[in-house]
């Protein structure tokens, strides 16, 4: 019998927690972080599906405010991993992508990243240079 694929939920940074640890967006006209709000709301009705979710942001506030809105949010803290990285798409995938050294028992693992447009193509050519088995 084969062995089931574990998968992980990677969640790019949405922006700066505001002071109750919730993501808003920016205005329109400010896309970088649009959609932040969302993509938190998000990763909670869709966490029971994964064996462990990473969050990935710039800062340690940033990751700290995604793993309290999880918790805050019934997500066992024992599946969210902690990711600082530069604060960009890039800093962002180069943190995840060295993260199998740290944790040898995520290398087999699929991934499954959530994030909005504004992260999709630096994504997709991360994952052809790097991760072609995604």
């Amino acid at each position: 019998m084969k062995k089931k694929t574990k998968t992980i939920l990677t969640i790019l940074c949405p922006g700066d927690p505001v002071h109750d640890y919730s993501f808003e967006d920016q205005p329109r006209n400010m896309d970088k972080y649009s959609g932040g709000d969302v993509r938190m709301r998000a990763a909670v009705k869709i966490w029971n599906q994964y064996e462990f979710i990473i969050v990935v942001g710039g800062s340690k506030e940033k990751v700290g405010g995604m793993k309290i809105f999880l918790i805050r949010n019934n997500i066992d803290p024992t599946k969210i991993i902690q990711l600082e990285s530069n604060p960009d798409t890039n800093g962002n995938l180069n943190a995840l992508y060295k993260i199998f050294d740290r944790y040898p028992k995520l290398r087999n693992c699929k991934i499954d990243i959530l994030s909005n447009r504004y992260h999709g193509d630096r994504i997709k050519r991360w994952q052809k240079a790097y991760w072609i088995k995604l």
